[in-house]
């Protein structure tokens, strides 16, 4: 039973929405306002049968589909009636905002706002940017990469030169410290040579006879031998190791070795004497 008048409920109330039906039930009550206004306003004195007389002699005078077909025809010209006022307040409205409105405004201030080719123009002038911005922000960036990659080339190469002008360096200064060093030892060895030279200029003809017959003992000879020459023990050619208790042996230094060279090179080239 519920369901069922829920159901009515629910078909009333979406029928109540229509227009048509809304409009034909305002018609009719107005067509009819004597009846409706009879029934809430029936003075005291009259009884229940004396209304539905009254209901009854009402409708008797009416002819049911003739009052139907003029409440239908009724109903159809209002809503007819009613959307043509609201199409035509809607051109109204439209003409007013769209097109009056805004040539008042433009005639009165050209800059407060923009007629609608304008605003195209705008539109359209604002995508091209748009696009010309995209554009250009594309670019940046790829410059930007190729600049970041050579940027990475250069400080790898910034490094590399680093490193290499560091190894250069060591070298440079190994290689100074090698000449400094070899610049030395060549003073050393021109002054040594200076000093062989004053030896042997000092040294009369069998001194240096002497010498070239030792020179030659010592080739033939594999075995050491007791160096006795004066002229080796006097410049300190010679240096003293004891052998046994009460006996000595003597040998070459290392500048007496080194004399010897140099005397040999000059007997080799004839030049000693």
């Amino acid at each position: 039973m519920l369901e069922a008048f829920s159901s009515v409920l629910n078909n009333y109330k979406n029928k109540i929405k229509n227009p048509f039906f809304g409009t034909f039930v305002g018609v009719w009550l107005i067509r009819n306002w004597i009846l409706v206004y009879s029934i809430f306003s029936f003075d005291k004195e009259y009884k229940m049968q004396n209304k539905i007389d009254y209901i009854n002699k009402y409708f008797e005078k009416k002819l049911f589909w003739n009052e139907f077909i003029i409440n239908v025809c009724i109903s159809f010209s209002v809503l007819g009636i009613t959307y043509l006022l609201l199409a035509g307040s809607r051109v109204l409205t439209d003409f007013y905002y769209k097109i009056l409105e805004p040539k008042i405004i433009v005639y009165f201030d050209k800059n407060a706002i923009l007629t609608q080719t304008e605003k195209i123009k705008l539109e359209k002038k604002i995508t091209l940017l748009t696009s010309k911005n995209n554009i250009i922000v594309e670019e940046l960036s790829q410059s930007e990469n190729s600049f970041r990659i050579q940027t990475n080339k250069i400080e790898k190469l910034t490094k590399k030169i680093e490193t290499d002008e560091n190894l250069y360096l060591d070298k440079l200064k190994l290689s100074n410290e090698k000449i400094k060093l070899l610049e030395e030892r060549n003073l050393f060895f021109l002054e040594l040579e200076d000093y062989f030279e004053e030896i042997i200029v000092s040294l009369n003809r069998e001194q240096k006879l002497a010498i070239i017959g030792f020179t030659k003992k010592l080739k033939e000879q594999s075995t050491p031998f007791l160096v006795k020459q004066e002229i080796f023990i006097n410049n300190g050619f010679v240096v003293q190791s004891q052998i046994k208790s009460n006996a000595t042996n003597s040998s070459f230094s290392f500048y007496g070795n080194l004399f010897i060279k140099y005397c040999k090179v000059k007997i080799d080239n004839n030049t000693f004497i």
